[in-house]
This record gives structure tokens, sequence and C-alpha cells, in this order.
């Protein structure tokens, strides 16, 4: 009897050490894939090509989700992370996983389209949450950002809403902060082009000449302008004549014999 259950401890054990060697060999096998939901669908949303998808229906790694033009879905991940996908765009869920308790992996390819994403806080060095869109990869550690990609064009353009991101494109990183917008073409960061500018716009003073001042059409142009206009923010016109500032830049053109515009 005794050698019997010697036996058996001697199997148990050496049972034991194959399972343990197997997962030493092959980590991987031993991270199971989580599965997302569909939080809210609508229009024409469909999974894979041909499945419809519809609100509660599981979110599987592998699978493409794919928006028509009245479409829209929200997709919602085993950390509480969301995806709202806007319509006419194709996503694919590459990986969701959770190695352990503190890590998560989740991984998406955005082929075309626009998304808002939502990401909760990750809790550790080797958690990670990224969207590849046109050879642009978007890693954040907590945040709220959207992406609109171009197929045709292989045009990207990503704003951060909240957080930080960082983009990883012709094999550099730049993170771009709250209310800052990235572009990039080609999978490469967007160069400026010739005369275009970036920042705050310069304002320069307009001066009326003095009959133009006291003609009642300028005037009504003037008073439109003081009361409605609200473009690139700026939402102050005055006349110098009466100490003001023209806050914009105008340029008024006046052929002869005709009366200003």
């Amino acid at each position: 009897m005794k050698a019997l259950m010697k036996r058996k401890s001697v199997s148990f054990l050496t049972a034991g050490l194959k399972v343990l060697l197997v997962l030493a060999l092959f980590p991987a096998a031993a991270l199971a894939d989580e599965k997302g939901t569909f939080l809210s669908v609508q229009g024409t949303v469909k999974v894979n090509g041909s499945q419809k998808a519809v609100a509660g229906a599981a979110v599987n790694p592998g699978d493409e989700v794919t928006t028509g033009p009245d479409g829209q879905a929200v997709l919602q991940f085993f950390d509480d992370s969301q995806i709202t996908l806007k319509s006419g765009s194709d996503l694919k869920v590459d990986q969701l996983q959770k190695p352990s308790a503190a890590d998560k992996m989740l991984r998406f390819k955005l082929f075309l389209g626009q998304l808002l994403a939502k990401v909760q806080k990750l809790a550790s060095a080797k958690s990670s949450f990224e969207i590849e869109a046109g050879g642009v990869v978007c890693g954040v550690r907590g945040t709220e950002f959207s992406m609109n990609y171009d197929s045709h064009q292989d045009h990207l353009e990503l704003h951060v809403v909240s957080g930080k991101v960082a983009a990883k494109a012709g094999g550099m990183e730049r993170v771009f902060n709250a209310g800052e917008t990235g572009v990039f073409l080609h999978g490469q960061p967007r160069d400026q082009q010739p005369g275009e500018t970036t920042g705050p716009r310069e304002h320069r003073p307009v001066e009326f000449d003095a009959s133009l001042r006291q003609d009642p059409v300028f005037m009504d142009f003037k008073t439109f302008y003081t009361r409605q206009l609200l473009i690139n923010h700026d939402t102050t016109f005055t006349d110098p004549a009466v100490g003001g500032t023209a806050l914009i830049p105008t340029r008024i053109n006046v052929l002869p014999g005709e009366a200003v515009p």
C-alpha cells in the first residue's frame, strides 16, 4: 500500500512539473483572450463583413467591425475602456488580453474612418492600449483621444482630448498632450507646407479711408461684423475712427463704379 501511494505521489508530482514546464516554454498559451461588448449600435454595423452587430453581442480578438454611412457603434472592453466607432469606419480588434491582475494589453487597427477612444488608466508598465492607423501606432496611458484616418489619402489626424498620447511613426515617437493635434501622411509626421502658418495668427490693424468710413453700406458691414462675427475665435471688429483696432485680417476690394460689398 505504501509503495502504491508513493507511486501516485510521484505521478502527481511529475504531472505538475510537466504543466509548469509547458507554461514556462509557452507563456503565450497561458494568456486567455478577453472579450469586448457592443454597448450600443445605431444604423448599419457589421462584424467580419456579414454578421449584423447588435447591442450586447460579444466582440472577440480577430473581429473586424465596419459601420455604414448611417452606422455608429460603441464598444466596451473588459477594463471598461470604450471605443466609439463613427460612420463609414473599419476597425479590427487585434488583441484583448489580461496577463495578470494588474497587466492588460489591448491593440486595434483602424483601416478607415474615425473613432473616439476613452481609455482607463493603465496600472502597470507592462500594460498597453494601442491603435494603429496608416503605419502610425498611438499608445496611451489613460486618456481620451480621437483618430480620423483616410485610407485613400493615407492621411491620419490625431487629436488628444485629455491626458497624453505617444504616437510612433517613422521610427520616432512624439508625445501629444491634451488639446494638441498631430497630422500624419503616409505613416510619417506631416511637414509644414509652404505658406502654411502654425500657432496664433498675427493680427494687423486695418486702416480705412475716411470717405469710406462715412459710407452707409460700409457702416452696415461694420455693424454686422461687430455683432455676429465668430471666425477663428475673433469676436471684435471696431473702426479705427473710434479708437479701436480691427482684430482680424480683412481685405475689401472695391472696383470702380461698384458699391462696397
